[in-house]
C-alpha cells in the first residue's frame, strides 16, 4: 500500500510542472525579382537548391511541373525519431509545407509549418522548440532559397 501511495505522489509531482500548448503558425511568403532570369532557368536553380537543401530522406519535393513553375515539397524543420522501450522508431519531427512558383523573372516561395504542441516543463526550457523556433527556421529556409536563386549563373 505505501508503494502505491508514494508512486501516486511521485507521478503526481512529476506532471504538475508539464503543460502542453497547442501552436499554430501563420504560413510565410516572400515574393521577389530577379533580373533577366527565364522561367526555365529558375526552375532548374530551384530544383537544384531543393536538392541540396533536401538532404534528409524525410525532406521531399512531392510535386514538380516545368510547365507551370511549381514545385512543392515538406521539410523537417525539427527532425525528431525517438525509439520506445521494444525498440520501435517513432518519428516526432515537425515539417513544414514548402511551396514555390517560379515565373520570368520572378518567385514566390511559401513556408506552412505544420501545428505542433509545446512541452513547457522545467525540464527541458534551454531547449524547447517554440513558435519563433518554427519562424525562424521558416525565415532561415526561405532566406537560403532567396540567396541561392539570385547568384549569377555558372557557365560552365
Amino acid at each position: 500500500m505505501r508503494k502505491l501511495v508514494l508512486i501516486t505522489v511521485i507521478m503526481f509531482f512529476c506532471s504538475c510542472g508539464v503543460k502542453y500548448v497547442p501552436v499554430s503558425v501563420q504560413p510565410i511568403e516572400e515574393t521577389f525579382e530577379i533580373k533577366d532570369q527565364e522561367k526555365d532557368l529558375l526552375f532548374a536553380k530551384a530544383n537544384t537548391w531543393f536538392a541540396l537543401a533536401f538532404q534528409n530522406s524525410k525532406n521531399v519535393i512531392q510535386y514538380s511541373d516545368k510547365e507551370t513553375g511549381v514545385i512543392t515539397g515538406r521539410f523537417a524543420i525539427l527532425p525528431q525519431v525517438s525509439r520506445n522501450g521494444y525498440g520501435i522508431q517513432q518519428d516526432n519531427s515537425i515539417y513544414s509545407g514548402i511551396h514555390v512558383r517560379l515565373k520570368d523573372n520572378g518567385a514566390k516561395i511559401v513556408v506552412s509549418p505544420d501545428n505542433f504542441t509545446e512541452v513547457h516543463s522545467s525540464l527541458n526550457e534551454s531547449y524547447r522548440f517554440t513558435k519563433e523556433s518554427a519562424i525562424a527556421k521558416s525565415q532561415e529556409l526561405i532566406n537560403s532559397f532567396v540567396t541561392y536563386l539570385k547568384q549569377p549563373v555558372d557557365d560552365f
